[in-house]
């Protein structure tokens, strides 16, 4: 995830600035700003130590899809003026990928409440 994070900035920074209007590359960012804030979260939550190792997967699993499915659409819909079909049925996709990232963080600290 911090690997395509990383070069989906470099894209924004060096390539997308110049075909995305100003507010689709702002989008663009806020997707790739949880990317990378969850790439980071994850590789800190491999190391640490949950009540079992099902609810920690759990808990990975709810923030891998989550951040797929927010951080995803919003990528997708920030070209959506570019891509020649209709793609707008992708945004309700977003909050349900918030929802999945809440989730994994409530299970995180329901975790670290319970230890």
């Amino acid at each position: 995830m911090m690997l395509v994070g990383v070069v989906l900035g470099a894209l924004g920074s060096h390539v997308f600035k110049s075909v995305l209007p100003s507010a689709a590359l702002e989008s663009f960012h806020t997707g790739l700003e949880y990317l990378i804030y969850h790439a980071l979260a994850l590789l800190l939550l491999s190391n640490f130590e949950f009540h079992s190792e099902k609810r920690k997967m759990r808990a990975v699993y709810f923030m891998v899809f989550g951040v797929l499915l927010f951080s995803g659409s919003i990528f997708l819909l920030s070209f959506k003026s570019l891509i020649p079909i209709n793609i707008s049925w992708m945004g309700p996709l977003t909050p349900l990928g918030g929802f999945l990232l809440i989730a994994g963080w409530g299970l995180t600290a329901f975790n670290f409440l319970k230890k």
